[in-house]
């Protein structure tokens, strides 16, 4: 039991550096996008995720 929860706490530690890191990355490349338009692009891939994962794995599969 104590094994999982060391792995289990382990693997969010590394998402939230994954996470972490993919914000700085993201934070400089949208300096130069207004807020209201950043807001808008992120409302967008959010409300179409699914959408979205489709069309990646069909890409992935040609």
């Amino acid at each position: 039991m104590k094994i999982q929860s060391v792995a289990e706490v382990a693997e969010t530690a590394q998402v939230a550096l994954q996470l972490q890191k993919i914000r700085n990355r993201l934070v400089h490349a949208t300096e130069d996008v207004r807020d209201g338009e950043l807001q808008k692009m992120v409302s967008f891939v959010f409300s179409n995720m699914d959408e979205i994962e489709k069309l990646l794995g069909k890409q992935e599969s040609e």
